[in-house]
């Protein structure tokens, strides 16, 4: 339950901890495994680290993720969703 005034409650569920800043979340932390994000200074989300491996995020002109690209720019996941930007399908 979360009764407090900031989101400092609202950090863990189950076994993932969640490490907020001011333009969003910043890191989680499942079962000892850190994935940190990169944002531009509006919040929007620009890349991914986790397991020393970093991923690139693909949008489109709304804003949605579609993808993650690795270093080498070879896609390694797919969303997609549908007019109402719930998730569609199974991602990948």
């Amino acid at each position: 339950m979360h009764t407090g005034t900031d989101n400092s409650g609202r950090t863990t569920l189950g076994s993932d901890w969640f490490h907020h800043t001011a333009p969003g979340l910043a890191s989680t932390t499942t079962n000892g495994v850190d994935t940190g994000f990169i944002r531009e200074p509006a919040g929007t989300l620009k890349s991914m680290t986790t397991g020393g491996k970093s991923y690139y995020y693909l949008t489109d002109g709304t804003g949605n993720v579609l993808g993650l690209v690795d270093d080498a720019g070879k896609r390694t996941h797919t969303y997609a969703y549908g007019p109402t930007s719930l998730p569609r399908g199974t991602t990948t």
